[in-house]
C-alpha cells in the first residue's frame, strides 16, 4: 500500500517560477546561426556581420552558457593544412566580433574544423550557443 502526500505549498510554488526562468535561457540556449563566406577569404562579408551582430544581443553578456565557433574551410588544391588554417582564421574573426560585441572571451570556444565532413558547404562559420551546464557544489 503506498500513500500518495500532496506537494509541499512551496515546492508547488518554485516549481513554475523556475520553468519561467529556465524559458529564455532555454530559447537562447537553441540559437544557431550559419554564416557564409567568401571563397577562401576569412573576412566576415557585410550580411554575416548583421546575423552575428543580432546573435551577440540575443547572447548577451548576462546570459549563460558557452558559445561555439566552428570555422570550416576547404582548398581547391586539396591541401587539408590550409583548409584548417583558412577556417581557423574565419572563426577568430567571428570571435573578435563576439568580444567587440561584449561576449567575455571565456566564454567562446572555437574550432577549426577545416573541411566539411557534414555535406555542408565549405566557406562557412557555424555559431551556437550551448546551455550552461549545472554547477557543482560540494
Amino acid at each position: 500500500m503506498s500513500v500518495r502526500l500532496p506537494p509541499s505549498p512551496s515546492l508547488a510554488a518554485a516549481a513554475p517560477a523556475a520553468a519561467a526562468a529556465a524559458a529564455p535561457a532555454a530559447a537562447v540556449a537553441a540559437s544557431a546561426l550559419r554564416l557564409s563566406f567568401a571563397a577562401g577569404e576569412a573576412a566576415l562579408p557585410p550580411p554575416s556581420r548583421v546575423q552575428l551582430d543580432a546573435f551577440a544581443r540575443r547572447a548577451s553578456p548576462e546570459t549563460a552558457g558557452r558559445i561555439v565557433v566552428m570555422g570550416y574551410g576547404d582548398d581547391p588544391e586539396g591541401d587539408l593544412s590550409r583548409a584548417r588554417r583558412l577556417a581557423l582564421a574565419r572563426a577568430i574573426e567571428v570571435r573578435s566580433v563576439l568580444v567587440g560585441s561584449g561576449i567575455r572571451p571565456t566564454r567562446i570556444d572555437v574550432r577549426a574544423i577545416g573541411r566539411p565532413t557534414d555535406g555542408g558547404p565549405a566557406d562557412r562559420v557555424d555559431v551556437s550557443l550551448a546551455a550552461a551546464a549545472p554547477s557543482a557544489t560540494r
